[in-house]
């Protein structure tokens, strides 16, 4: 859903969305999709211009991917680090 909701525009949406899904992995001890989470909630904030902050967000839901052994999510994260790392170089000419 905070895909969808970034993907419209709705990015402020988005990330409330992903908070509260982050909210409840945390209470629930949901923690197998925590990584890919972060991930999309780096998402939202590459679509705001915060480069920073998305990609802290990349290395976290990487780090995490790997600690807990998801190859899958683990390229994910690094997939969307990747393509920040060439959006911001062609950026800076």
């Amino acid at each position: 859903m905070a895909q969808g909701l970034g993907a419209a525009g709705e990015i402020a949406d988005g990330l409330a969305a992903i908070d509260a899904a982050l909210e409840w992995t945390n209470n629930h001890e949901g923690y197998w999709c925590s990584a890919e989470l972060l991930r999309i909630k780096g998402e939202l904030f590459r679509l705001q211009g915060l480069a920073a902050a998305a990609e802290d967000h990349y290395w976290r839901a990487l780090e995490l991917a790997r600690r807990q052994n998801v190859l899958p999510w683990e390229l994910r994260a690094a997939t969307s680090l990747a393509q920040l790392c060439i959006r911001t170089t062609d950026r800076r000419g």
